[in-house]
C-alpha cells in the first residue's frame, strides 16, 4: 500500500520533532560540560590561591604553580618570566609541559603588548612585535595559539605568564564559551593571585600561623599535609576522580643513627627528599610526616598507575648513596604502603590509617616492599 500524504506528514512532524530533541540534548550536554569545565577552574583557582598562601619564597611559587596552571589550560605548556632587578630583562623561571625552544632570556621591548601592561594573544602576535610569535613562526608549528599576559602589582611589573593555548579541535569549537576570551579573563585571574603572592614574600608579610616547612629537608609537613589532603579530597569527590596516599619509611634508619651517627641520618633524609621531589609530577605533594616517615598525595592516578609509581620510587631509593664520617658510602631501602580514594576510605584520618598499616604490613613482611591496603 503506497504511503497517504497524511502518513508523509506525520513521517515529517516525528523527524522534525526527533531533531529538536537531539539538538535540545546537544545542548543539555553543553551546558553540562561547561558547568563541569567551570567547576574545575574555581577549584584549581581556589586551591592554588590558598597554597599561595603558605609560600614564603619565590622558589616555593615557582615549584607549586605548574601543577594548577597545566590543568587549569587543559594541559598545555607554558612559562613563566620573572623581571630581572634591573627591570629590563624577562629571565625564565619555570616551565610545564613540553615547549618549543623559546629563548631564556627575553628583552621586554620585544612584546609591544606587555610593555604597554596589556595581554596578548596569537592573533595580536601576528600583527605586534612578540618574540614568542617571532619563534613559533619559525618553527615547524606555527598554528600554536598562546597568550602574553603581564603579571601586575599596581605600577611594578613582576613578570609575564607566557601559556599555550589548546588546539581548536572540533569537539573545543563547539563548546562556544571556551573562546579565546575565556582563556584570557582565566590568564588574568592567574596573574593577578601570581602578583599578590611574589609581592607578599618579598616583603615578609604572608601570614602563616602554622610553620609549614620541615627545616631538615624543606618538605611540608604534617600540618599542611592534613590540610592538603582534605582539599584534595575535597576536590576528588566533586569531580569523581582517584586519590591516593603513599605512606614510606626509611627501612632500619634508628640502625643508621646508632651506627654512623645522626648526621649521617639527616643527610641521608636529605637526599631522600631530593629525590622524592625529582621523581614526583608537579600536581603531587610530598611532605615529611615524621622522623623518617613521608607521606604522598596523589590526585588523579588511577590505582595501577600508583603501584607502578611507588615500586618504581622504591627501585631508585636503592640506588641513593651517603658518605659516613669514616669516609665510605652507604645507602638504604624504604618501604611503602598505599591507600585509595575512596576504596580504602572517604576521609583523611581513614586514609592515612589504611596507608600506615598498609605501610606496617609491608615492614612485617620483611621491608623494601610495596603494600596496597586491604
Amino acid at each position: 500500500m503506497q504511503p497517504t500524504d497524511q502518513d508523509a506528514k506525520v513521517q515529517n512532524e516525528n523527524q522534525t520533532l526527533t531533531n529538536r530533541v537531539n539538538e535540545l540534548l546537544f545542548e543539555l550536554s553543553s551546558w553540562a560540560q561547561e558547568l563541569k569545565r567551570r567547576n574545575l577552574e574555581f577549584d584549581l583557582l581556589n586551591r592554588m590561591g590558598y597554597a599561595l598562601q603558605k609560600c614564603q619564597t619565590p622558589e616555593d611559587i615557582l615549584n607549586l604553580l605548574p601543577r594548577f596552571i597545566f590543568r587549569l589550560f587543559a594541559e598545555q605548556p607554558g612559562e613563566l618570566f620573572l623581571m630581572d632587578e634591573n627591570k629590563q630583562i624577562l629571565e625564565k623561571s619555570t616551565t610545564w609541559g613540553e615547549l618549543h625552544k623559546d629563548p631564556a632570556l627575553l628583552r621586554k621591548e620585544y612584546c609591544q603588548p606587555f610593555q604597554r601592561r596589556q595581554l596578548c594573544s596569537f592573533q595580536d602576535g601576528s600583527e605586534l612585535n612578540c618574540a614568542f610569535h617571532q619563534t613559533l613562526f619559525a618553527s615547524e608549528n606555527p598554528e600554536v595559539r598562546y597568550i602574553c599576559a603581564p603579571i601586575l602589582y599596581k605600577d611594578r611589573m613582576i613578570g609575564m605568564l607566557h601559556q599555550h593555548l589548546p588546539e581548536l579541535t572540533p569537539i573545543l569549537k563547539s563548546m562556544s564559551w571556551l573562546d579565546d576570551d575565556h582563556w584570557k579573563n582565566l590568564a588574568d585571574a592567574i596573574c593577578e593571585r601570581l602578583a599578590g603572592a611574589f609581592i607578599a614574600v618579598s616583603n615578609g608579610n604572608q601570614k602563616n600561623p602554622k610553620v609549614y616547612r620541615d627545616p631538615l629537608t624543606n618538605l611540608f609537613n604534617r600540618w599542611y599535609m592534613q590540610e592538603t589532603l582534605e582539599r584534595e579530597l575535597s576536590f576528588a569527590r566533586r569531580h569523581s576522580a582517584p586519590l591516593w596516599v603513599f605512606n614510606l619509611d626509611i627501612d632500619r634508619m634508628k640502625k643508621v643513627n646508632e651506627h654512623y651517627g645522626f648526621q649521617t641520618g639527616d643527610d641521608f633524609l636529605r637526599k631522600l627528599s631530593e629525590f622524592l621531589m625529582k621523581h614526583i609530577r608537579a600536581e603531587d605533594v610530598i611532605c615529611r610526616s615524621g622522623g623518617d616517615e613521608f607521606t604522598m598525595i596523589l590526585l588523579g592516578m588511577p590505582g595501577e598507575k600508583a603501584y607502578e609509581r611507588a615500586q618504581a620510587l622504591r627501585e631508585g631509593i636503592k640506588e641513593l648513596q651517603v658518605a659516613t664520617p669514616n669516609l665510605y658510602s652507604i645507602g638504604a631501602t624504604c618501604s611503602f604502603g598505599l591507600a585509595g580514594f575512596p576504596g580504602h576510605g572517604e576521609k583523611g584520618p581513614e586514609l592515612l590509617q589504611a596507608a600506615g598499616q598498609a605501610l606496617k604490613t609491608a615492614k612485617k613482611l620483611g621491608r623494601d616492599q610495596v603494600q596496597i591496603a586491604a
